[in-house]
């Protein structure tokens, strides 16, 4: 899995959370992610915009390596 740097609405600083999924949608062919923070239990959704789902590539800010 990988770290990335995820810009959410509504919020004011980025935050470095891991992706945990990847979808692809079968019409567009778009990727889509869900992520995870190390010291959560669940999946990140709580964070999103009320009603989505997952993050799209314009959230994506950059990638941790390291």
């Amino acid at each position: 899995m990988e770290s990335f740097d995820v810009s959410l609405e509504g919020r004011d600083i980025p935050i470095v959370h891991r992706v945990i999924k990847v979808h692809e949608r079968e019409s567009t062919g778009e990727i889509v992610v869900l992520t995870k923070g190390d010291n959560n239990l669940d999946h990140d959704r709580i964070l999103y915009a009320k009603g989505q789902l997952w993050l799209h590539r314009h959230h994506v800010m950059g990638r941790a390596v390291g």
